[in-house]
Parts: C-alpha cells; structure tokens; sequence
C-alpha cells in the first residue's frame, strides 16, 4: 500500500516499508516471543515518536532507520544494548558508548579537551585498546576542542569479564592515558 501513497518516492523506501511490514506481523502474529504486548506496552511510546516524526518528514532517514531496528529487534526478540563507558585525566574527558543489539552494534565514542593552552593543541595521536577492538589513528582538534568517531565493533559485545576500556593521547610532546569504566 505503501507505494500508492505520498511516501512512494521518499529516499528512505525501502526501511520503511520494511519496519511497516515488521511492526505488522509484531502486532497480529502470535509468537513466543510476546511482540504484541512488546509492541503496545514496553515499546508504544518509541514506535509513535518514530511514526510521528516520519509523518512531519518522511526523508529522515535517522528516524526511518531507528524505527526499522526497533520493529526488526521486537520481530526477531533481540534487546537492544546501551553500555557507556567514562573517563577522564587532568587534560582529556573520554565518552564510549556502545549501542545496538547482540547482532549490530555500533561504538561512538567522544573526546574533550579540557586542559590549559587550548589554542596550541593541533595535531593529536590516540589510541582505544579495549578486550574486543582497538584503533590507532590521529585528528586535529578544532575550536570546539571536541573530536567523535565511530568504531565497528566486530569481535563481539564486552562481557561483565572484560577489563575496562585504555584511552592513550599523545600531543605537543605530551601522553596522557585514561581507563574508561563502565558507567551506570
């Protein structure tokens, strides 16, 4: 029905198209997995912002892609994850934030600067050494003295095991290394 109506031509058709078909069969298939009751109790609240910023702008496709992961976990019982990690040295402040489910996860993580001299930092060197990835690279520091990426984690999610998250900054002849905890 989807294609004889206004969002016919909109760039996130198929996710949507998709995410409606899933949130269908959560709400009128009976599974073990309960997704009816998921859908109108636990999930209501998500599923009609998704729908109603969808309806003010269809081309969103942040918005379009979040409502297909809500309605493909819900359909296939996956839960989603949030695991955030923190922590901080005299001149760095480090976010990691693990989002996603036992099957696609993504990591962000941010890094500010708090430190004295901030216009004579340019050029910074780090490096993320976790129990499941790692990365090494370098970036400049802007005026907002703030620097996000995203790092795939392939190896898996971190289990309650795992060590905690090394955060390593090298820059203007100085290093600074900061062990990130898992926050509450």
């Amino acid at each position: 029905m989807l294609d004889f109506t206004s969002y016919a031509k909109i760039e996130n058709h198929n996710e949507l198209i998709i995410a409606l078909d899933n949130l269908y069969f959560c709400i009128t298939e009976n599974n073990e997995y309960n997704s009816r009751w998921k859908a109108f109790t636990q999930k209501r609240e998500a599923i009609y912002k998704y729908l109603h910023y969808i309806n003010l702008n269809p081309n969103d496709k942040n918005n379009s892609n979040e409502f297909y992961k809500l309605t493909s976990n819900l359909r296939s019982n996956l839960h989603d994850i949030l695991l955030n990690y923190e922590g901080s040295s005299p001149s760095w402040t480090v976010s990691y934030v693990i989002n996603g489910n036992e099957r696609l996860h993504d990591t962000y993580y941010t890094f500010k600067y708090t430190g004295g001299n901030s216009s004579s930092v340019k050029d910074v060197k780090y490096s993320i050494d976790s129990s499941n990835e790692g990365e090494d690279d370098s970036f400049k520091l802007g005026n907002t003295m703030v620097h996000t990426g995203k790092l795939k984690l392939t190896a898996g999610l971190p289990k309650p095991t795992d060590r905690d998250i090394t955060v390593k900054f090298e820059w203007n002849g100085k290093r600074e290394s900061i062990i990130l905890e898992k926050s509450k």
